[in-house]
């Protein structure tokens, strides 16, 4: 549809009238913009991770803000370590776990820790060892009791002879350690003591060992029981 033009000495508002577009209902309005460039839109809210939409100067938090630092145990100035109560440790064995938590930044108590396993890794030890001890203590015992020259019914004399045989050439110290170790179940051990005791007669069994003074004689008793006879 064509406007009419304007009439001729028609006034300067009556020509702005007649032509000026009708603004339609459906027509949206764009914002204007006062500057250069495209029109600015206002910013979409930012929501949290509930769906919540989070305030617009909300600050937002980079990762390494929202990362916290981590509570460290830190080292201590000087680490002291002792030995648990009860437990033999050489002064050594604690400087070396002490000098390792300090040269690699450990704190006290992580310091205690590795000695607590320590102490149990020793300890562990010592009673696999005494277990196997005891294993092959009984283990020679079963064999000298079938042993062809000394066991069964030969035995109890030829544990006499050997006990003879250490009275005159064992100290009262060795004595000893064979007393209270598996070593006296030792069947070989025991067949050779048997052969140099039944060498010896009561009168040159020598109390002490090898040191040249010669023990009154002995009984039976005495030679296979020394404890029951020891003089208080």
């Amino acid at each position: 549809m064509k406007s009419a033009a304007p009439a001729a000495g028609a006034s300067p508002a009556a020509v702005t009238s007649a032509v000026a577009p009708v603004a339609s209902a459906s027509v949206v309005s764009t914002p204007v913009n006062a500057g250069n460039g495209p029109a600015a839109s206002p910013a979409a809210p930012v929501a949290d991770a509930a769906g919540v939409p989070k305030p617009l100067l909300a600050t937002e938090t980079t990762a390494a803000q929202s990362t916290a630092t981590p509570v460290t145990d830190a080292p201590p100035a000087e680490i002291l370590l002792k030995a648990p109560e009860g437990v033999e440790m050489a002064a050594t064995d604690l400087a070396a776990i002490t000098s390792f938590a300090k040269d690699n930044g450990l704190s006290q108590k992580q310091a205690e820790a590795i000695l607590a396993r320590d102490v149990a890794g020793r300890k562990a030890g010592e009673e696999a060892r005494q277990t196997e001890v005891r294993t092959i203590g009984e283990s020679w015992r079963q064999e000298a009791e079938k042993h062809p020259e000394i066991g069964g019914d030969k035995l109890p004399a030829a544990i006499a002879s050997a006990k003879r045989a250490l009275m005159a050439h064992a100290s009262a110290d060795e004595r000893a350690a064979i007393s209270n170790s598996p070593f006296g179940n030792n069947p070989i051990f025991l067949a050779i003591m048997a052969r140099v005791g039944a060498r010896l007669t009561e009168d040159t069994v020598h109390a002490g060992g090898p040191s040249g003074q010669t023990a009154p004689a002995k009984t039976p008793g005495q030679i296979m029981y020394p404890h029951l006879y020891a003089k208080g």
